[in-house]
């Protein structure tokens, strides 16, 4: 009935036909919306800007935009595959706080935490994280540590586990902080056939390159 009703509401006279073959023209995702003291009011959908600048580890995966994305509030993508071949996590969180404050404070509570959380349970969602270093030229201040995780995922190969490793990057711009978990792992078959060895694909070095890209991204798009 409701597709019943669009088509009647949107009949267009003979005299109009000529304009169901002009091209439809997609509408430009959302930009940033600030108020007059530059505070950011509105955050930026930057989803498809992300999907076309993955880093190559994340290559052909399909994002995941959460249903519950609220521009006022905070919007979460990921993109993920766990397969015999290894499982991969890119994941990118971006929270609009009410004031600077509330950003700094948050910033730096994130920072004390990780710095003294070094081990943590070794259950599943376990993780275990290294010294953070200071990111230069990415917001208002950044930081980013090695990262590693034992994640269990069930899927057509059965429960399987995941020891996945790479780099967590934090993120503060003016009342926006930027969360970005990029990490994997590749089997040694898969590795071969690829010609792409482990530590070039997911050692710290290349993901925390690649997680302080999409930080410097989405900075950009908030500014």
């Amino acid at each position: 009935m409701a597709i019943f009703l669009a088509l009647i509401l949107n009949r267009r006279t003979p005299s109009h036909e000529s304009d169901l073959s002009a091209p439809h023209r997609a509408s430009s995702p959302a930009p940033v919306i600030v108020d007059s003291d530059g505070l950011v009011t509105q955050l930026p959908d930057v989803g498809h800007m992300l999907d076309e600048h993955l880093p190559t580890g994340a290559a052909g995966l399909k994002m995941q935009a959460d249903f519950f994305n609220d521009r006022s509030d905070q919007l979460n993508y990921s993109w993920q595959s766990f397969d015999t071949g290894g499982g991969r996590l890119l994941s990118v969180r971006i929270r609009r706080l009410t004031n600077t404050k509330e950003a700094k404070e948050a910033f730096s509570s994130k920072f004390r935490d990780l710095q003294n959380n070094h081990s943590k349970d070794k259950d599943d969602g376990g993780a275990d994280t290294g010294s953070a270093t200071t990111l230069s030229n990415a917001g208002d201040a950044a930081f980013s540590l090695p990262i590693a995780q034992r994640l269990t995922r069930s899927n057509s190969y059965g429960v399987q586990k995941y020891n996945v490793h790479g780099a967590y990057s934090y993120c503060r711009f003016k009342n926006v902080v930027i969360e970005v978990f990029w990490e994997g792992s590749l089997s040694s078959d898969r590795t071969s056939s690829q010609g792409a060895s482990k530590v070039d694909t997911f050692g710290y070095a290349q993901t925390s390159g690649d997680a302080r890209n999409i930080v410097v991204s989405v900075v950009s798009a908030l500014t």
